[in-house]
């Protein structure tokens, strides 16, 4: 039996049959059925990179703590260093004088 898409008895209505119509909405219940399959894979794909992106951030974040740490730990050792030298400086001072007079 045919349909009229436009309302019965207007001018140039456009004629569908059940089939047509069935038809039809079967070819867009397949191409729904498509695009949902394609958002769900893309879906999968943005959470999958989402677990990968949070899991850089937390090695990140790690990472960062671990290099503050070894920047206290360069400053400690400088501050050593420095230490260490002023006390050659001063043992030097004192020596030099004792070697003068050995000489």
């Amino acid at each position: 039996l045919p349909i009229s898409t436009l309302g019965a008895g207007s001018a140039g209505a456009v004629k569908t049959t059940y089939k047509e119509l069935e038809d039809n909405l079967n070819k867009w219940q397949r191409e729904l059925n498509g695009q949902v399959a394609k958002f769900r894979d893309q879906a999968r794909a943005v959470n999958r990179w989402d677990e990968i992106l949070l899991s850089n951030g937390e090695k990140i974040t790690a990472l960062y703590a671990d290099v503050e740490k070894v920047a206290n730990q360069q400053k400690r050792l400088e501050r050593t260093l420095n230490m260490i030298q002023g006390q050659q400086r001063e043992i030097h001072s004192l020596l030099e004088p004792l070697e003068e007079k050995i000489k």
